[in-house]
């Protein structure tokens, strides 16, 4: 858990700069699209990365100063 001082600066970045990380033409923003094929017991495959709000937000800002590039199919391991 985080102590005042961490929570205050947490507060401050998403009020002030988050959208600067995503948006900003200097950053690569690497999306993870896709659920790996192995997950953990009990996960709800329905919470979709395109059904979830945080991920809306990422790849909204992050097309706002996307560089255009191709989309790279990765198959990553789940790990945890």
């Amino acid at each position: 858990s985080r102590i005042g001082v961490e929570n205050a600066a947490f507060a401050r970045m998403l009020d002030n700069t988050m959208d600067l990380w995503y948006a900003h033409r200097s950053v690569t923003v690497v999306l993870l699209t896709q659920l790996p094929d192995e997950l953990p017991a009990g996960f709800d495959r329905s919470r979709t990365y395109d059904t979830r709000g945080w991920t809306t937000f990422e790849r909204c800002s992050a097309e706002l100063g996307a560089k255009p590039s191709s989309p790279v199919l990765a198959k990553w391991k789940l790990v945890i």
